[in-house]
């Protein structure tokens, strides 16, 4: 899916050959009325897209073809504050000004709408268009039939269950593995899954970097490495980039192996669900007491998002992403920031810790910390206290 990145870049594909309007790319010669902005925002949730405004269209009405630059002065504010008052529930999107270098104040608006988890979204700004549910097909917007409105309602339904069982599934089966021979460890996995996403997702990466899966995997992996300052305890990611390889029809597989154990592997399936696994963010010390090193939580929980949100960009996926975190096992376990200071007498009182988020998938590309964070700092405050911070 492509989104201009600067004014000149879009004016330069509309002069040239211009752009072909589909169901997932549509434009307007101005910004419309807050109803009208409303369904053009509500019909591309269902599958994603996006929306510009600027761009008028060819006399066949096809293609985007002329620029008519816009003033820009709150028109991102206005388009925002659309998108959560006059729609329910109000959905996540992405406003983007481009202003032209030339002519300060002025450009073009591109409205990024990612495919929603959460559609169908209804319209309830009052009017013509309140109550109605919206789709997109190659002509436009169009109202959606009562059958379409529940399929997409099962749909939510089911993306939400399947996301959170195969993250646990994922885990229960490879920690319980784990844990033999391994007494005193503390194992970590965390899911991934781009909800919505298709087969193609990883061979659309792999395009996008002008090679093969592989490729996409290993500059994901590069990109992962860089998102983290510290070592985290996870130097050993270093090592997966060179190491991908299929392991099935479905599945591409990079591990870290020591001492005849795959110290830390990664997985990832043809729709993008990737799923990282380690043996080690917790051990036992001499003298017995076993620790957890909240800063190797931190570090693999961000790589694994920028890894992932790495994909998506490369895979032009801009929809929802959920992410599962499990850690375990945890009961009577003790900080590492404490035992350096040789203080344990605070242990963790459960088993396990499990937490899920769900993002955008721009949210982890540009910001995969914040991700981590939402998912790691319940943990961590647990363990240490609000006052540490495991990311620095």
């Amino acid at each position: 899916m492509w989104i201009p990145g600067s004014a000149a870049e879009l004016e330069a594909a509309l002069v040239g050959d211009g752009i072909e309007e589909s169901a997932i790319f549509d434009g307007k010669r101005e910004l419309s009325k807050n109803e009208d902005l409303a369904v053009d925002i509500c019909a591309m949730t269902v599958e994603g897209g996006v929306l510009v405004y600027g761009a008028g269209e060819s006399a066949d009405k096809t293609r985007l073809t002329e620029p008519h630059p816009l003033s820009l002065a709150g028109r991102r504010e206005r388009v925002s504050q659309v998108a959560q008052t006059a729609i329910s529930e109000p959905p996540a999107i992405d406003v983007r000004a481009l202003e032209r270098d030339d002519s300060p104040g002025e450009g073009y608006l591109v409205v990024v709408v990612p495919q929603s988890a959460r559609a169908p979204h209804q319209i309830v700004l009052k009017g013509k268009h309140q109550g109605r549910y919206y789709g997109r097909d190659a002509t436009g917007n169009r109202i959606l039939a009562q059958a379409e409105v529940e399929l997409l309602y099962a749909r939510r339904t089911r993306w939400e269950h399947d996301a959170l069982e195969e993250a646990d599934a994922a885990l229960r089966r490879r920690s319980s593995a784990a844990y033999t021979g391994d007494p005193g460890r503390v194992f970590l996995l965390i899911g991934v899954k781009p909800l919505g996403s298709t087969r193609s997702f990883l061979i659309n990466a792999g395009s996008a970097n002008g090679g093969s899966e592989i490729t996409a995997l290993t500059r994901a992996t590069e990109t992962a490495l860089a998102a983290f300052p510290g070592q985290g305890f996870s130097p050993d990611l270093h090592s997966l980039a060179g190491t991908w390889t299929r392991s099935d029809a479905d599945h591409w597989t990079a591990a870290h192996v020591r001492r005849g154990k795959p110290e830390l592997t990664m997985d990832v399936e043809h729709d993008g669900t990737a799923t990282l696994f380690s043996r080690r963010v917790g051990d036992r010390l001499k003298g017995g007491h076993v620790v957890v090193f909240e800063s190797a939580v931190a570090g693999l929980v961000t790589r694994a998002l920028a890894l992932s949100g790495r994909l998506c960009a490369d895979a032009g996926y801009l929809g929802a992403i959920h992410a599962a975190l499990l850690v375990r096992p945890l009961r009577g376990v003790h900080s590492m920031v404490w035992a350096q200071q040789h203080e344990l007498e605070r242990a963790y009182p459960t088993v396990e810790y499990r937490w899920s988020e769900r993002f955008l998938a721009t949210t982890i590309a540009e910001d995969p910390e914040s991700g981590a964070r939402r998912l790691v700092i319940d943990l961590t405050d647990a363990l240490v206290g609000s006052g540490f911070d495991p990311f620095k």
